[in-house]
């Protein structure tokens, strides 16, 4: 599963909002899910980042592809004053382990699209809590 983090320090421009268009939903071999994340930073500056999921060697296929890769090499990303940032984790499936608690157990995102599940009980501070013991699919 690899799992790719492509962020923006500033207001989405209109470069940004075309490469996400392009790169993570309308190419070949575009991640299995993908998530936004908005918030303000400390320096109250807006902040947008996508979580891309991709199974197998999707990711590496994806980002041969010119269309994904040759924005993050142009020269105007290191002038534009902007913020631009991607961080990608490659972890094999006996790798990965995760626990969500909720009160809701029915919530999915992330690894858990990615997974079945099985619901067990966790105490917690006191409370009874839903989690999830993963079994990959990839």
């Amino acid at each position: 599963m690899t799992s790719g983090f492509f962020g923006i320090q500033s207001p989405e421009t209109p470069e940004w909002k075309q490469w996400i268009a392009s790169a993570l939903f309308a190419d070949d071999n575009v991640p299995a899910l993908v998530e936004k994340a908005v918030f303000d930073d400390r320096a109250d500056v807006a902040n947008t980042v996508y979580i891309a999921y991709w199974r197998d060697d999707g990711y590496e296929r994806w980002w041969s592809q010119h269309s994904a890769s040759d924005w993050w090499n142009e020269p105007q990303r290191s002038s534009e004053g902007v913020g631009y940032w991607r961080e990608v984790f490659h972890v094999t499936a006996d790798r990965i382990e995760t626990l969500h608690s909720s009160p809701n157990p029915i919530l999915r995102f992330g690894l858990r699209d990615f997974c079945v599940f099985q619901l067990c009980t966790v105490m917690h501070c006191g409370e009874l809590y839903a989690t999830s013991a993963l079994t990959t699919l990839f």
